[in-house]
């Protein structure tokens, strides 16, 4: 049969096996080629037509050639011919697995086929696309090409409830979307996929480098799988030849490799996972015993882009001498992704070729030591320092650990070319060294201005990343979900116990800011791990959280001790400024002890822990304090917050007294940092922000104390259900907090739904906008009712078309602060009105909350208007204690009232009038010389007659 005479029928789309059978049915016979790599479903598609032909009476004749031979396989198909098949009965022939044939055995096989093929006898043939020759020859037939059954995957895919997640799990291969069994229709997570996937994907690249493959092919397909992703200018230079003709077969033929349709680039299935690669590419190890030089190229090309962790596995599967070497040169590059054990064995056998440089080999072995060993040798550490030629990357992991000794050397430079983890491990240094010293704001710029690649499972990215925590913590911005713990968690493995105190150590920080009940135990413990191991450092940063813990639980007694033991190892090992805080502790232990405290104990520079201490003081000395007004207008120490936090909150008695004594701009500071202990979580109702509201009641009613659902206006938004507080990103959902504050701030917490949507939609039309409202109000119920089931506090109206709160279930400190403001400013009694002062100043953590969009400016006014009436109390209260000879209280108040407006004449005449009755006239004349300056500044009439007078300059 002439070339002209067939024609090659290709199916782009593979229906049903019913429709094979149509031709057949007309009595023509039917010749099918399944030509695709193994593992796309040919052997399926072969079982659904058997089942057809059987529903249609075919006698099946069915021959597996996939162990036989081109010689065998023509005998096979020469005795079915004529032994097995019967003339004009209707059948079956199934040959799967054809092998590949040369020109002379293609003939052969042809000729066999054409005897075969008797009249109503159909055949179905399945090969692989390099056995694609004997297509050239057949008669007339159909082809299913790979692409066909992949068709067929991406059709089972998109009946999915999750396609675009068994899209980059499967591309559409069949045996890949039996693995995952009923999860390829119920959902599947990438991340965790069943272990029947690995399986099926690791056979799955197996046979994509089989036997029968040309040698040029199989080193094509090779390198792509070894390296994983990369372009077709890598492979080159893997495989020393341009596989530009080769890689556009593979393109469609081997959907495995992930070629993209410019032909440039390839990314093999499961490359991006660790977990896939570790399950698929140690399948490659019988044909990298065959192309070696294959092997060694691909690794040494990851090394240089940076993939260690893949390199890893590489020089894992062929342990020879140069692929071992490979590794002693790059020694603590492979340390930083875990393989210690890899690099280990490597440096024994360097050791005993000896054709690497002993000074390399020691520091690598001291590398291993500092992160796998809770031991440190410190003498071999110092001896590596003074070794020439030392692996520089390997001395900075020494440095990483004996960074949790203490003290530490200053200034360390780096050169200019060095490499990426040598920069990051410094990078760590530096930081580290920061937060020790008391400066986590510094720490944080660096952190954030030189950030990581996050593109490799490191160490030293598990070390920045919990650097990036600690610094959160410490500054208050470490919300919900700030961190991942996938990075971090990596410190916790047994064979990095060396580096494990790191994770310990911000374990045990965390959890004692957010006031968990673990944190004692834990604190406990990492205090005597670090005796044990000999770290200073993380002993002195156990024993404060420990101390802190004791405070808070009133075990003042052990407080005292651990907070003095702290101090005595810090100033011993030269850590100067955890030793500060650690006798700010002891100051405050022995406060509450009823001890006298020595104001010299705390004595220590002009830094922001200097004026914490003061602010310390002033609270000790209860209604007078010894913090002057030039302290109470610099803005709050940010790198304290984290200490201001833990004292301001559960300390017993102590902490209401140091609330009282805190500038205004110093709680507005405070009431932005997230949630912690001081915002009501786990450390009893002393720290609920309910019971913080009805202290400033005096003696709540009893349906008062049952409010279940505290809403907080002053100083930023936060609302607080039975004391827990509902995550930030929970109340941003739908608009859902403007909504509320908008109801909150309304009188009887009731507004008509067109009112809502001008205020917090504007621009939308009444229909969508109610639609958002309803939405906005099921986020809130969502969110309350995860803490409190069935607590509801809206009632809504059809009739009337409002939204109402519940006002008997929700409190909101914009309310009490009013009433605490209006009486101090309307009592005759002196006491009363300071009282009643003092009230509204621990509840004005800050200006009201203004959402982003306050399209009305009725959010806006009502802060201005709140601002005025926080400083008539506070001109109030101050002028009450001055009546009662509480200077510095007045002047603590009336600066307040100056931080709120500054052009407030009563506020300054009443400071300059306190300032001056407590003995510091300089301080006064201070203040009215920047008033001045102030009112001509903004254009504003000069001081009145009655201030002039009271500074004599009439």
């Amino acid at each position: 049969m002439s070339d002209d005479s067939h024609v090659k029928n290709e199916m782009k789309l593979f229906a049903s096996p019913t429709a094979l059978f149509e031709a057949s049915s007309r009595g023509e016979q039917l010749l099918l080629a399944i030509c695709a790599e193994p593992g796309m479903g040919r052997h399926d598609l072969v079982g659904e037509i058997v089942s057809e032909a059987q529903r249609r009476s075919f006698v099946i004749h069915s021959r597996q050639l996939r162990s036989s031979g081109p010689n065998k396989a023509v005998r096979t198909l020469s005795r079915l011919a004529r032994d097995v098949i019967k003339p004009d009965a209707r059948t079956l022939l199934v040959l799967e697995n054809v092998p590949s044939f040369d020109e002379h055995e293609v003939s052969r096989f042809v000729t066999a086929l054409g005897k075969a093929m008797l009249p109503g006898v159909s055949v179905v043939l399945t090969l692989s696309p390099d056995a694609r020759q004997l297509l050239e020859e057949l008669p007339e037939y159909r082809v299913i090409w790979t692409s066909d059954l992949l068709a067929l995957g991406y059709a089972e895919i998109s009946r999915s409830r999750y396609p675009q997640e068994l899209r980059s799990l499967t591309r559409g291969i069949p045996s890949l979307l039996r693995s995952l069994g009923d999860a390829r229709l119920a959902g599947c997570t990438p991340g965790a996929p069943p272990q029947a996937y690995f399986d099926a994907l690791g056979s799955l690249v197996e046979q994509t480098v089989r036997r029968g493959l040309s040698d040029e092919e199989l080193e094509v397909r090779l390198a792509m799988l070894l390296l994983g992703s990369g372009t077709t200018d890598d492979v080159q230079r893997v495989v020393g030849r341009s596989p530009d003709e080769m890689i556009a077969v593979l393109c469609s033929e081997a959907p495995v490799l992930g070629i993209s349709s410019g032909l440039d680039r390839f990314s093999c299935l499961g490359s991006d996972a660790h977990l896939a690669s570790m399950a698929t590419v140690p399948r490659l190890s019988s044909a990298c015993l065959e192309h070696s030089e294959v092997l060694a190229r691909s690794a040494r090309l990851l090394m240089s882009r940076g993939d260690y962790s893949r390199a890893a596995i590489l020089c894992k599967m062929v342990p020879a001498d140069g692929m071992l070497r490979m590794v002693v040169e790059r020694g603590a590059e492979f340390i930083d992704v875990s393989e210690i054990a890899l690099v280990r064995r490597s440096v024994s056998r360097e050791r005993l070729l000896g054709e690497c440089p002993p000074s390399v080999l020691e520091s690598l072995e001291l590398a291993m030591d500092a992160v796998s060993s809770r031991r440190f040798d410190a003498e071999g550490a110092a001896r590596l320092a003074t070794l020439s030629g030392v692996d520089a990357a390997a001395l900075m992991f020494v440095e990483a650990r004996r960074l949790l000794r203490g003290p530490w050397t200053r200034g360390i430079e780096l050169s200019e070319d060095v490499s990426p983890l040598v920069y990051r491990l410094h990078l760590h240094r530096e930081a580290f060294v920061l937060m020790a010293d008391g400066r986590p704001d510094d720490a944080m710029r660096l952190l954030v201005a030189h950030p990581r690649g996050a593109s490799e499972r490191t160490l030293s990215g598990a070390l920045l990343e919990l650097d990036l925590e600690v610094a959160q913590l410490l500054m208050g911005d470490a919300g919900e979900g700030a961190t991942s713990d996938e990075e971090p968690s990596r410190l916790g493995a047994p064979e990095l116990s060396g580096l494990a105190p790191y994770l310990s150590l911000s374990s045990v920080i965390r959890e004692t800011l957010e006031g968990s009940p673990r944190a004692s135990t834990d604190a406990e413990a990492l205090a005597a791990s670090a005796e044990r191991q000999g770290d200073s450092l993380v002993l002195v940063v156990a024993l404060l959280a420990g101390c802190i813990c004791d405070l808070r639980g009133k075990t003042l007694a052990r407080a005292a001790v651990r907070s003095q033991l702290a101090a005595d190892r810090a100033v011993a090992e030269g850590l100067v400024y955890l030793g500060r805080v650690a006798r700010l502790l002891r100051a405050v232990a022995g406060f509450m002890l009823g001890e006298r405290v020595s104001y010299e104990c705390l004595e220590g520079g002009h830094d922001g822990l200097s004026r914490v201490c003061s602010v310390v003081l002033s609270a000790m000395a209860l209604d007078e304090g010894d913090l002057t007004t030039e302290e109470l207008e610099t803005a709050a120490p940010r790198n304290e917050l984290w200490l201001l936090g833990v004292l301001a909150y559960g300390m017993g008695t102590f902490s209401p007294l140091l609330r009282r004594c805190l500038p205004s701009s110093w709680k507005r500071a405070l009431s932005g940092m997230a949630a912690g202990p001081a915002r009501g979580r786990g450390t009893g109702s002393e720290c609920s922000p309910s019971s913080a509201l009805a202290r400033g009641l005096g003696s709540p009613l009893p349906e008062e104390s049952k409010i279940p659902i505290d809403v907080t206006l002053l100083g930023g938004c936060a609302v607080y259900v039975r004391g827990v507080r509902i995550p930030d990103w929970k109340l941003e959902r739908r608009n859902a907090k403007a909504l509320l504050e908008y109801l909150v701030l309304q009188r009887g917490g009731s507004a008509k739904r067109f009112q809502l949507v001008d205020q917090v939609w504007p621009g939308k039309d009444y229909v969508t906008g109610f639609n958002k409202a309803y939405q906005a109000t099921s986020a809130l119920r969502a969110a309350i009712a995860e803490i409190e089931p069935g607590l509801d506090p809206f009632v809504t109206s059809r009739s009337s078309r409002e939204i109402s709160l519940d006002m008997g279930l929700v409190r909101c400190d914009v309310d009490l602060f009013r009433a605490f403001a209006r009486e101090a400013s309307d009592a005759s009694d002196p006491m009363r009105a300071l009282s009643m002062a003092r009230q509204a100043e621990s509840l004005y953590a800050g200006d009201l909350y203004v959402p982003s969009d306050d399209s009305t400016g009725l959010v806006t006014k009502l802060r201005d208007e709140l601002r005025e009436l926080y400083a008539d109390a506070m001109v109030a209260g101050a002028e009450a204690a001055l009546e009662m000879g509480q200077e510095r209280t007045a002047a603590r108040l009336a600066s307040n009232a100056l931080a709120a407006n500054e052009l407030r004449e009563d506020a300054i005449l009443t400071l300059v009038r306190a300032l001056k009755a407590g003995g510091r006239s300089l301080e006064a004349e201070r203040h009215f010389r920047h008033h001045c300056a102030r009112l001509r500044r903004l254009g504003a009439s000069g001081p009145s007659e009655r201030l002039l007078g009271e500074m004599g300059l009439e």
